[in-house]
This record gives C-alpha cells, sequence and structure tokens, in this order.
C-alpha cells in the first residue's frame, strides 16, 4: 500500500507535528497480533491491547445482542446498546495510562 499510495500511508498529525495520533501504530500491532498471537514488546502503540479489548468486546457484544434482543423494541434495543456503551467508554476511560 505505501508503493501504491504513499501519501496515505503518513499520518498527517506525525507529518504536522512529529507527534504520533492515537492510532499510529494500530496496524502494525495488529498485524503481529494476528500473525503470532501476541504483541511485540514494546508495541507501537501503547494503548494498542486497550483498543483490541474494545474492539472485540463490541464484536462480541453484536453478536450475542443480534439473538436475544431481536424479541424486543426498538427502545429497549437503543437503551441496552447505550447502557454497553457507556460501560465500554468508562472501561476505556479508566484503563486509559
Amino acid at each position: 500500500m505505501s508503493r501504491l499510495c504513499p501519501e496515505l500511508t503518513v499520518c498527517r498529525r506525525l507529518a504536522l507535528t512529529g507527534e504520533p495520533c492515537l492510532f499510529c501504530g494500530l496496524t502494525r500491532d495488529a498485524l503481529t497480533l494476528l500473525h503470532s498471537g501476541r504483541l511485540q514488546d514494546p508495541p507501537n502503540n501503547p494503548r494498542a491491547m486497550l483498543f483490541f479489548t474494545v474492539f472485540a468486546a463490541e464484536g462480541l457484544f453484536r453478536a450475542v445482542s443480534l439473538l436475544p434482543l431481536r424479541r424486543l423494541g426498538i427502545r429497549a434495543r437503543l437503551a441496552a446498546d447505550a447502557g454497553f456503551h457507556c460501560a465500554l467508554a468508562a472501561f476505556a476511560v479508566l484503563n486509559w495510562n
């Protein structure tokens, strides 16, 4: 990808300020995690495991909630979805170092 579109593979914040954004290094960390089953030490992004945990929890919630919440009305589904995302946001904020 970097050979095809080099301008897309550069983080704009990193290019402008010299400081990495919140998502810098996540692609490399995700590929390392998928290929080897663990992150390198130290990871490219120090918050990589937090992002991956939140992403996995979101996927699991979506998969599990499709079955039992299908019988509920739209308001109940939206309330369950909002409650889950509030809990997920609280988890992310509390673990943000």
